[in-house]
């Protein structure tokens, strides 16, 4: 659509002149006075055929009804800072976070990184943000001032090499009871990727006691999901399904996935690659290892829980097949840098009519392959 193609080709290239993480803070200093070209955008995009078709958009997800299944995934409001703006964007829910117990810097520049030829980032931030405390704070006074669609929270271990065992719970068990005031779709709890045998046993053995830790202390009882990285091995996500059946505790689903290490199949060059050194890879090169997850995943979980997709999704198509796959909403972040503050409204627009097209609903969708084919057919 026009507003895409002219963020693509008149404003992308002046931003990616600049150093990814500065380009970041100029466009999040902007946001606040983005509303007004939001609301034309929305008002050009979304016509009246499109208004009539997105009732068929409305889902639930951990029992919040959502007016979408296309949400903001964690990393890009990790303080809570925009948290009444993303709505304006189209987005039907936002995980904010990372939150960490303790405010951190995160690690030293350069740590993020555009592969433009793949629409990919890379990025070893290390979980900078201001702490559980301030932002809390912040969404409670945001919750007060304003109407906020669906927020949720994802909370991950404070970035500290010796911290594990009793530490690293009483860690993440201090960030999850900050929030206990807040009003929250859900918790997501990250879970690391070992690369042996025996560190998944040990990343097992402290996930079990962080996950009774929290549900102890779940007074709210916030639906709480376990986001997993695409290099998870089929034994570890068997191993975690396994504990979490084992320790009957209520898990509402599993956010699939996180970043990955992978670099295969990139049309970046080696020599660039080895130059970034390491981080996790996020956008378009993510999409089939998360739509693999999403499938596997979707064979394993329980029948009530739900599957939120991440991973390359920047159009209506992967949304489809995403949802086809099984998943019951998506998430995209590395999108808005490579398409523009427009995607979402346009995926929506893309998605309402071919759902119309086919006279069904995203609810419909849901791990119906069949019914994906047919409304993927139908996509303009």
């Amino acid at each position: 659509m026009l507003a895409t193609w002219f963020y693509r080709n008149a404003i992308r290239p002046g931003l990616f002149l600049f150093d990814p993480e500065d380009a970041h803070d100029l466009v999040a200093n902007l946001l606040p006075a983005s509303a007004p070209l939001l609301n034309i955008g929305k008002e050009a995009i979304w016509g009246e055929k499109v208004q009539a078709a997105l009732p068929r958009l409305a889902t639930t997800l951990a029992k919040n009804s959502l007016a979408n299944p296309v949400g903001l995934a964690a990393g890009l409001d990790k303080n809570a800072k925009f948290v009444s703006l993303w709505p304006q964007f189209g987005f039907g829910f936002v995980e904010i976070g990372s939150v960490t117990a303790a405010p951190s810097l995160g690690n030293e520049k350069p740590r993020l990184f555009r592969l433009p030829q793949d629409q990919a980032i890379i990025n070893r931030m290390g979980l900078n943000g201001d702490g559980a405390p301030a932002i809390a704070k912040r969404l409670a006074e945001a919750g007060r001032s304003r109407s906020l669609g669906p927020i949720a929270l994802n909370i991950a271990k404070s970035n500290l090499p010796d911290l594990n065992g009793d530490a690293a719970v009483a860690d993440l068990l201090s960030t999850f009871r900050c929030f206990q005031d807040s009003r929250l779709a859900y918790v997501t709890i990250n879970t690391s990727c070992p690369n042996t045998h025996d560190g998944a046993l040990s990343e097992i053995s402290q996930f079990r006691e962080i996950l009774k830790a929290i549900n102890a202390s779940n007074q709210q009882e916030f639906p709480l999901f376990l986001k997993l990285s695409p290099d998870s091995t089929d034994e570890f996500i068997s191993m975690i399904l396994a504990s979490v059946r084992e320790l009957n505790i209520p898990i509402a689903g599993f956010v699939c996935g996180n970043t990955t290490v992978a670099r295969d199949n990139l049309s970046t060059s080696a020599e660039r690659l080895a130059s970034i050194g390491r981080g996790g890879l996020s956008g378009r090169p993510l999409n089939l290892l998360m739509l693999a997850q999403v499938k596997k995943l979707n064979e394993l979980k329980d029948a009530e829980q739900q599957i939120i997709a991440c991973g390359g999704i920047a159009s209506a198509a992967e949304v489809v097949a995403a949802l086809a796959a099984g998943a019951s909403a998506v998430q995209l972040y590395t999108a808005l840098v490579y398409h523009g503050p427009f995607i979402v409204m346009e995926i929506l627009a893309d998605l309402a009519l071919a759902l119309a097209k086919v006279n069904t609903t995203v609810s419909e969708l849901v791990g119906n392959q069949k019914l994906g084919d047919l409304v993927a057919a139908n996509l303009v």
